[in-house]
Parts: structure tokens; C-alpha cells; sequence
């Protein structure tokens, strides 16, 4: 039996592998460059050949090899099952658009070379088609998903996990390229310093979760949005890759705390993590069922929203060159890290499509680059939200202030100063609007605006004002098309 890998790189609670563990079994990963060319890596690319790197090295310990293939995603399973004689394939469900084709078109072609095929659920709670309103309608907004979700598992359960297996049998020797390979066409190609800051791999991630649990979780409501790397589950990635899957997150959290029994408390800390788990989930749900999510806005009247194609502006934002030190300090975490935390997120989100107003759809695409995580649906889902344009959304008029925020999350300064080193010198009161001060007080601590740190690309108050221009020309509009 052939088992296919995609966005389930474990052993652990992987229902595939563990129902083809009798037979002989061929593990598979197949890169499609037409979806993701390593002419173009991201960071979640060099992610990716880390974890299969680790994928492979655990299925060595077990007696196999995970045979690697490049070229069109179904026919080269097709193909590969057709050329060795296998007359079963497995792999687990695609939920984003490209994923989605992929599978009918590998179906198509099993059926028609008369191969056997079985799809596992993928890695997320629910089957997305079968969570629906009373109206039998695909859930827009959160708090009604989330709802359903926790009655749906109180009522139901969390989904049984399944162990990793402890021996599998080989088909013998296949071709399959080197991983080796692919690496080198990512070199030099995105930050060298992933590596200091990452451990991709289900083992390193596992280890993670289990410290995270006993040493983060329960103060996560109070440390998210702050910027030391101890206040994230830093789990983004594990999940989107399915090194850890979303069934065992819940089983451990469920063991240690009553999760699904309405008359006990939860604390904070819990209960917001839990949230979030469920945010990524509705991403997902609302992608797999509104699959233009990511280029087009869910609300219709943002189509004609007049954003500004502005090259230089949109760069100074994506090099951490604005001139405002919190929005600068978390774009050059993402670029170095490849992760900056959830309130910095919403900070340089905000101040590009509302300060800049430049659209959402090329900060998604920058994040997508960036991110080591690079989900999809989450990326999407939380650009449109930020945005105002999204189904369930933060209303547009809501515009994050840089130096309100920078003061309020980042009081002390640690977090600028760890990524803007120009600006460490500067006293606290200078640090999150150093234009603030005179130059010849500046220059005193080392920052010349203009040569070694940036003069701001715009002024807040008046960037406030041309956003809420905008927005109300857009909804005068709306309000008076027939």
C-alpha cells in the first residue's frame, strides 16, 4: 500500500499509517512545483524539507524508506502505484483549494487504472461539510462555529488517537530522489538564521508541546501578545504541517482540565489557547467552503476599495524600513524567525492596509513567503479579519495606533531593541516615536533619521484621516448603488 504524506508528517495519530501497518507499505511525499516552486522558496519550504528530513529519518529507524518524488501530484502517484503493481493507495483529506484538485484528480486517475483508494480524515476536529447552521449554511462568523464545535465534542468526544507504529514492512527497493537535492535549490534563498530558532520534526515538536503545557499554557491569556518567545506554544507550524496532530492537542489538554463540562471553570489561560485552536479550525472550514478567501474580499463592497499601488511604500513596509519602531521590529522578526507574535501581527497588518492602505492581498502574500508556518487558511482568514473585508472581521474604521500600541505591548522597549539595534542606544522615552525628539538629542544616542534609521513613510493622523476617507466614500457608495 502506498501512504501518501502531505501535511501529516508524523507517525503519531496517523490513521493511514496505522491501517496499513500489516501490509507492506510504501511512505510517499510528492512536491508538486506547479502549487509550490522551490524556484521560489519560503520559509515554510526550508521548514518542510527539515520535517521530512526528521519523516524520513523515523521511518529508517522502522525498517522503510520515505521515497520521494517530484512532478504533477496525481499522476506521479498514479503512476508510481501503476509501475510497482500497488492496488491501494491512502492519504489524508485535502482541505485547501490546490489540495482539493489534487485529490480529485489522483481519484480520477486510480479509478481509471483500477487502483483502490481510501481518504482519512485530514488533520483538523470536524468533517467541514458536516458543520453546518439550522439553515443547513456554511457558518460565517466565529462565535456560532465555536459554539457548535465544543457542543459537537462534548456531545461526540474528541476523535480516538491511534499510536505510532513500531515496525513496518518495506516493498523493497524504489527510486526516489534525494532530499538533499531539494535543499540545495533553497540555498541562500531564505534567512540561514531558521536554523538557530527551529526544530522541525514531530519529536522536537512534541517535546514543545509537553513543555508548553507545563510551563506556558495556563498564563497564555496574560503573555500572548508580548514578545518573549517562552509566551507562544510556537505550535503554528507543527500543526500546519501535521507533525502534531490537532485529536492529541485535545486529548492532552481534555486529561488535565474539563474542557467540554459546562458547569466547571477553565482557567484563562486555557480557555483563550483553546480558542485559538478553534480559530485555526474555522480558517480552515471557511476556506474549504469559500475557496476565492484568498484573493478576494468576503465582503463584496471592499472590491472597489481604492487601495494605493505604491512599490516604494509597500517595500519600506516589508524591510521594516517605516520609520515607526514597532512595526519595524516585527517585520524584521518575520523575515530573520520566520514567526512574529499574534499582537504584532495585527499591529504591522493594520498599519499597511489602514496607514499605507495598500490591500491585504500583498501582506497575505508576504506573510506566506515569510511565515515558517504559512497556512493557508489562517493566513487568509486573519488578513480578511484585520482588514474589515472578511466575514467575521474587526470593522475597518478600527485603526491600531503604532505608537499607542508600541507603548502598550511593549512598555519596556526589550522587544524593539532586540530587532532594531540602531535604535538600542535610545532612552525609553524616545524609543517608540524617536521622530519625537530633535535631531541634535538623537544624534547624542547614535540614530541619524534618514541614514541609519528611517524618516516615517507617513504620519499617523493624517494616514487615519485619507483611511477613513475611504472607507466612508466606499460605504456612501454602496449605500446609494440600486
Amino acid at each position: 500500500m502506498i501512504v501518501l504524506f502531505r501535511r501529516d508528517l508524523r507517525l503519531a495519530d496517523n490513521p493511514a499509517l496505522y491501517d496499513a501497518r500489516h501490509g507492506q507499505v510504501i511512505p510517499l511525499y510528492v512536491f508538486d512545483d506547479s502549487l509550490t516552486p522551490l524556484n521560489h522558496p519560503t520559509a515554510s519550504d526550508w521548514w518542510l524539507m527539515q520535517s521530512l528530513s526528521a519523516l524520513s529519518s523515523a521511518f529508517n529507524d522502522l525498517g522503510v524508506s520515505l521515497i520521494l518524488r517530484r512532478g504533477p501530484y496525481a499522476r506521479t502517484i498514479a503512476d508510481l502505484a501503476s509501475s510497482i503493481g500497488v492496488d491501494y493507495v491512502a492519504w489524508s483529506e485535502g482541505i485547501f483549494p490546490g489540495e482539493k484538485a489534487q485529490d480529485d484528480a489522483l481519484k480520477h486517475l486510480l479509478l481509471k487504472r483500477g487502483i483502490h483508494y481510501r481518504i482519512y480524515p485530514a488533520n483538523y476536529l470536524t468533517p467541514f461539510q458536516e458543520v453546518m447552521t439550522q439553515q443547513k449554511t456554511p457558518y460565517h462568523l466565529f462565535t456560532p462555529f465555536f459554539s457548535q464545535i465544543r457542543s459537537l465534542l462534548r456531545e461526540q468526544g474528541i476523535p480516538p488517537l491511534v499510536p505510532a507504529p513500531t515496525a513496518l514492512r518495506g516493498f523493497g527497493v524504489i527510486p526516489s530522489e534525494r532530499l538533499a537535492s531539494w535543499h540545495e535549490e533553497m540555498a541562500q534563498a531564505v534567512s540561514p538564521q531558521l536554523v538557530s530558532y527551529w526544530k522541525p520534526g514531530e519529536i522536537a515538536q512534541q517535546k514543545i508541546w509537553h513543555a508548553f503545557v507545563a510551563h506556558g499554557l495556563e498564563q497564555y491569556h496574560d503573555s500572548r501578545d508580548i514578545y518573549q518567545p517562552k509566551n507562544s506554544s510556537h505550535l503554528s507550524a507543527a500543526l500546519h504541517f501535521g507533525e502534531i496532530s490537532i485529536r492529541q492537542i485535545l486529548h492532552d489538554l481534555a486529561e488535565l482540565y474539563p474542557l467540554f463540562r459546562a458547569d466547571q471553570e477553565i482557567p484563562a489561560g486555557v480557555e483563550h489557547f483553546f480558542r485559538e485552536l478553534i480559530w485555526r479550525e474555522f480558517s480552515a472550514y471557511l476556506l474549504y467552503h469559500f475557496p476565492f478567501l484568498t484573493d478576494v474580499p468576503a465582503d463584496n463592497d471592499f472590491t472597489a476599495f481604492p487601495w494605493r499601488h505604491a512599490t516604494k511604500t509597500l517595500k519600506a513596509w516589508q524591510e521594516g524600513e517605516t520609520g515607526y519602531p514597532i512595526v519595524d521590529a516585527g517585520m524584521r522578526q518575520l523575515k530573520t524567525m520566520g514567526f512574529i507574535p499574534n499582537r504584532i501581527r495585527m499591529i504591522v497588518a493594520s498599519f499597511l492596509v489602514k496607514d499605507l492602505l495598500i490591500s491585504w492581498t500583498e501582506g497575505a502574500k508576504w506573510f506566506l513567503d515569510h511565515l515558517v508556518d504559512a497556512d493557508l487558511a489562517n493566513n487568509s482568514v486573519s488578513w480578511q479579519w484585520i482588514s474589515g473585508t472578511g466575514f467575521d472581521h474587526a470593522p475597518f474604521f478600527r485603526i491600531l495606533n503604532p505608537i499607542t500600541q508600541s507603548h502598550k505591548f511593549d512598555p519596556n522597549g526589550q522587544y524593539i531593541k532586540s530587532w532594531l539595534p540602531e535604535l538600542a542606544n535610545l532612552p525609553l522615552s524616545l524609543l517608540h516615536a524617536p521622530w519625537q525628539a530633535p535631531g541634535d538629542v538623537l544624534e547624542s544616542f547614535g540614530v541619524y533619521l534618514g541614514e541609519n534609521y528611517p524618516h516615517r513613510i507617513v504620519r499617523h493622523d493624517q494616514a487615519r484621516t485619507r483611511a477613513l476617507k475611504a472607507y466612508n466614500a466606499l460605504k456612501n457608495s454602496s449605500s446609494t448603488s440600486p
